[in-house]
Order: structure tokens, then sequence, then C-alpha cells
């Protein structure tokens, strides 16, 4: 891989004697890799993906040999997140507690949401965020692969957010947005784009957003900043700046195991991940924290039981156990959430909690979340094929299926992982309710 002269010269400075090894990495073929689902995966389902080697820093993190993951039945069903495995530490450094309040400010496409998300286990909240209303479509469907009931997902800039909720989170994870250099051996095509682009404006948008961070942060809060590129002026002397400018933080050192070096201009608290040294691309990740002590927000909202009574009868057929926290009704659907959450009016909010169904007269029709949230791993009423059959092959591509159950809706089960509903006629036949626009076609 021919890098660009003046990227070549910093890199140089950078590593020295490390220059010639990292040079050579860069040639060799990127490492592809897995994150599964905590509560989800299993010995078999490891191997079953092909999946031998544990990446060191991710306790659900796995190199992966597989070509398509995405095709198989277990990533319809939230199993495993296609992840880079670099791109699984910041959220491990952060490492959330259940009950906190969670930001990830730059959160598309929702590698790193859901595994924050995982970290709260159904308790506190996660605002996940992004800029890009696209991109937070992608975001919304990770997080919801993932049953991650207890989540915002916002299409805000960070500075409306600071101005909009102030400091009030226990946690916060800015994965910036960066020239991505460190990802040049994983797609060629940024090398590309880097070269050809006149303008990088990435340092600016890194201090806007890591200063809206800061103001969003909790006392006793902290920040994990991270980058995907190698650059020094966008990783050390962007927390350089923001320390002179935020006196109220400090960093976090990041043990530097697992081959990770540690940070240049002196700054050995940070972590630099390189390709050479680990089987993973390139990555910056700081650790900030705020003084103070860390107190849990005062907003809360008192639990509403459901009273929607078609939703009530559907899960006593089903047999769903009722979550207890609040429901809400918009447009004839059908929402739960946490039972803490901030207020987002004037907000553009995707979505606020788990999208439970519709109500249409006189039945509910359950939605696609539901049946991948915990709530519908444990429903009485479902229907198992085993992985590998031709009934799950024709379920993801949206055909009939048949099935010696009930008449009514039953979660179609890939072994003892759920992928979504289908509705029995009660004579054999099962009508397929399997998202169109998430079919294997």
């Amino acid at each position: 891989m021919e890098l660009p002269l003046d990227l070549k010269l910093e890199l140089k400075d950078l590593l020295a004697d490390e220059y010639t090894e990292f040079e050579a990495a860069m040639g060799n073929f990127p490492h592809s890799g897995l994150r599964f689902h905590q509560s989800k995966y299993t010995n078999d389902i490891i191997k079953t993906m092909e999946c031998e080697e544990a990446v060191p820093w991710s306790p659900f993190g796995y190199y992966c040999t597989m070509e398509k993951p995405a095709y198989h039945p277990f990533y319809h069903g939230g199993v495993f997140y296609i992840q880079e495995p670099s791109a699984m530490a910041p959220a491990e450094v952060l490492c959330p507690r259940p009950g906190d309040w969670v930001l990830d400010l730059c959160a598309a496409p929702g590698g790193k949401s859901t595994r924050l998300g995982e970290f709260l286990q159904g308790k506190g909240l996660l605002v996940a965020n992004d800029i890009s209303n696209r991109r937070c479509q992608a975001l919304l469907r990770n997080l919801e692969l993932f049953g991650i009931a207890n989540s915002l997902v916002l299409n805000e800039s960070p500075q409306r957010l600071a101005e909009h909720f102030g400091p009030v989170f226990h946690k916060v994870l800015v994965d910036a947005p960066c020239s991505g250099q460190g990802m040049f051996r994983k797609d060629p095509r940024l090398l590309k784009e880097y070269v050809t682009r006149t303008d990088r404006p990435f340092p600016l948008w890194q201090r806007e957003i890591l200063s809206a961070a800061a103001e969003l942060t909790a006392p006793g809060g902290e920040i994990v900043y991270s980058t995907c590129t190698f650059s020094r002026d966008e990783n050390e002397i962007i927390i350089d700046d923001f320390l002179s400018s935020h006196g109220e933080f400090s960093l976090v050192p990041i043990p530097l195991i697992h081959g990770f070096a540690p940070g240049a201009n002196g700054m050995t608290e940070v972590a630099r991940l390189w390709p050479h040294r680990i089987k993973g691309e390139g990555h910056f990740i700081a650790h900030l924290k705020r003084r103070g002590i860390a107190e849990h927000p005062s907003k809360s909202n008192a639990c509403h039981p459901c009273d929607c009574e078609l939703f009530v009868s559907f899960c006593r057929e089903c047999g769903i156990l009722l979550p207890r926290g609040n429901y809400y009704r918009k447009n004839g659907n059908l929402y739960f959430q946490p039972t803490t959450v901030p207020n987002c009016k004037g907000l553009h909010v995707v979505a606020n909690g788990l999208y439970l169904g519709e109500e249409k007269k006189d039945r509910f029709v359950p939605s696609h979340p539901l049946a991948l949230s915990p709530l519908g791993a444990e429903a009485a009423a479902k229907q198992v094929f085993p992985v590998d059959s031709d009934e799950i092959r024709d379920y993801l591509k949206g055909l009939t299926l048949r099935g010696d159950v009930d008449r009514g809706y039953h979660i179609i089960f890939a072994d003892q992982i759920p992928l979504g509903w289908g509705k029995s006629d009660g004579r054999g036949t099962l009508k397929n309710h399997y998202p169109k626009a998430w079919r294997n076609l």
C-alpha cells in the first residue's frame, strides 16, 4: 500500500524504528471480527460462526474467517455484530454500569452503542445520537437487533444536545469523525478519498464535539474520545487542547496491555492501536474524567401500567410477561420506555424506547423489535426450526412456512434464537411477517 508522502513522513516520525514493521503490516489482509451478544452466544454458536481466536481486549469479540456472516440466520437474530476488532475497544474502556445514563454522541451505525447498551443490562438509559438522519436508520436497526429497550435514538447536533440536556450523563462516548487513516488497509476507498480531498476539517469538528461532550458530562462523569486515524492533529493535540481549556477534566490512564501503545508527544495515559502491534486496524483512545461526585439524575417518571387492552390480551395469548415501566401511544402505535427518561421536547427523536406494535381496530399487530427483545425471547408462543433448515432459509426470504401450531402469532426461532413473527391460520400455514427490508433475497 502506497501512502501519501506527507502521511508517510508523519508516521516515520511517530514510529521511528517501528515504521518498517508498520509498513509491512499495511500490506497484509485486514482482520475481520464479530462481537457476540453477551446473553445470546454459546460456545456452539462461536464454532458455527467459524470463530476460534478471541479478541483479547473484548470479552465477547472473536476473529472470524466466515465469508458474508451477515447472511447467517444468527445475524438476523442479533446474536453478533460485525465489527472491526480495534473498534471494540472504546466501549470496553468506557465501561458503563447498570443504572448509568450513557450518551453515544456520534453513534451510527451502532456497533459501540449496542455494546454500551449491553453494559446497562436494561437499567439506566442509553441515548444514541447521530447528526445524520440517514445513518440513524442503521443505528436504530442495530439497537433493535440487540434488543436494547432502554434507549433513545436522537438525530441532533452535539451542540444542540448540550444546550438541551446540560451535564446529566455519567458516561459519554465520542467516536469522532476523522480522516480514517487507520482504516486504509480495511477500506482502500478511504485512502483514495484522503488523497483527493483538499479540505480536512476534522480537527475543527472534533474540538466542537468534544467541547459539547464536556457540557453533557455530569460531575464525576467520564468521556472516552476515540478515532480511527493516526494523525496527531486529530488525537493527542485535540486532547491536549481540550485539557488546557477544561481544567475540570483529567486523563485516566489506559492500561497498555494486549499490544496497546502509549500516545505520542509524551502523552502516555492514552492508547494507540497500531496494526503491526495487534490484530486490528489503527485506533486512538483517550479516557477523560470530570472532577466531582457522580449522582444519578433526579428526573424520573413514575411507572404507568399498560392501558392498552389489545396489547394486554395479546401478551396473555403469546405468553409474554408485561414489563414494568412506561407505556405510551403515538399515532396508533404503542411504545414502552424505561422508568427514567429525559425531557426530549423540541428534539428530533427517531425512537423513544421499544416499539411494541400497532393497534388496528380490534387487534394488535406486534412489532419486529418486540420479537427480538428480551420479552420475545421468553414468549411461549413459538415455532422452532433448526438454524440450518430450509424453513429458516425460507423465512428469511419472506416465504410462507408450514407449522403445526395454534392459530395466532408465534415467534420463529432458529434453534434457541428468535428471528421474528409468523402468523398461523391454525391449519398448518404460517404467514411470514419478517420485515421486507431485512430479507435475504
